[in-house]
């Protein structure tokens, strides 16, 4: 084989990981949400699982598995991350493969709901969408919030 040939079968591989991984960033997240108590842990453990399945894709390139290797490498770095945190919480590897079957399975609707979300949001003045934001997006807490606006914590939910 020569270079240019391997440089377009590398080139090959690497638009198709990033076409998988495009089709499931949202489920990866929807499923890895569900299972840790903070949005700055799960960016972290999604950056971790998708650091290791780029390594084994590289390897051994199979479309066909894609999401359901994805969501196993999240579900032993979501077993890790407990692990480490054993001072905070206890969970035993059977709740865990419990509780990601749980997740996995309402992970697979995460796209028509995300859709349907994003659809709503579209109907909502600005500035509602503004707070939505900075919420959910920037993770302000409501106690912040409701200084921002200068209303009492009560009105924003």
């Amino acid at each position: 084989m020569d270079f240019n040939q391997e440089s377009n079968d590398t080139r090959s591989v690497n638009d198709q990981f990033v076409r998988l991984w495009m089709e499931n960033e949202r489920r990866l997240y929807a499923f890895v949400l569900t299972l840790v108590p903070s949005w700055h842990a799960a960016e972290d453990l999604v950056q971790e699982t998708v650091k290791e399945m780029w390594r084994k894709y590289a390897q051994s390139s199979q479309p066909e598995y894609f999401c359901a290797r994805l969501l196993q490498i999240a579900r032993y770095k979501i077993f890790n991350y407990y692990r480490q945190q054993r001072h905070e919480v206890c969970m035993s590897q059977d709740l865990l493969d419990d509780l990601g079957e749980r997740a996995e399975s309402l992970a697979a609707h995460t796209d028509e709901r995300i859709n349907a979300l994003l659809q709503c949001l579209k109907k909502l003045p600005v500035k509602q969408k503004a707070l939505i934001k900075m919420r959910y997006e920037e993770g302000i807490s409501i106690k912040e919030l409701s200084s921002v606006i200068e209303q009492s914590k009560w009105n924003l939910y």
